[in-house]
């Protein structure tokens, strides 16, 4: 999934599951910080290195909500059965 499309797929699941819940505020709080070191017009090796690792952390959260949601899904339709 790109852009945002996969925040509409995790929404209707927030605040059913604490694990979802805590992996999406994780991942809010990468955005601002993402947010933040992208308004430095000239980042530092460092800067550059910390910006990477919260990209990449950015994403495998995104990946663990997706893994959560679908888990959820398939425990919701299994009830359903």
């Amino acid at each position: 999934m790109t852009g945002t499309a996969w925040k509409d797929t995790v929404a209707p699941f927030l605040g059913a599951d604490y694990e979802l819940d805590k992996l999406w505020e994780e991942h809010e709080q990468l955005e601002r910080q993402l947010a933040e070191i992208d308004g430095i017009r000239w980042l530092t090796p460092d800067q550059e290195t910390q910006r990477r690792e919260l990209q990449r952390r950015k994403l495998f959260g995104k990946d663990r909500m997706l893994a959560r949601v679908q888990s959820l899904s398939k425990g919701a339709a299994g009830v359903n059965n």
